[in-house]
């Protein structure tokens, strides 16, 4: 089973946004229909690398990602141990990047 995740409008249009377990798309579609919903989008969580940095609370900012993304890469191909990378990084970051990290 995957976990789909999900924004659906109501008949008043009203966004809702949430998570469906599911065998495919297509059935969490369907389990969505029945809640009587209209399916807005729909993604595969698992899928989705990044999923973390969004599910609950702040997002973060998609340069802060980049930046974090390319110092940790020097890190690593300097031959920093990753424990050792992502705690400097901890430590350069601020807010809910830091919080992540």
């Amino acid at each position: 089973m995957n976990r789909y995740v999900y924004k659906a409008k109501d008949k008043t249009g009203k966004l809702f946004s949430g998570e469906v377990e599911a065998s495919s798309e297509s059935y969490a579609a369907n389990l969505i229909r029945k809640k009587g919903l209209f399916v807005v989008s729909i993604n595969n969580r698992d899928k989705n690398l990044f999923f973390f940095l969004t599910k609950k609370g702040k997002k973060v900012p998609y340069g802060d990602i980049v930046a974090f993304t390319r110092q940790l890469s020097t890190m690593i191909n300097a031959g920093l141990p990753i424990i050792d990378s992502l705690l400097v990084l901890r430590n350069q970051t601020k807010g809910e990047m830091q919080r992540i990290v």
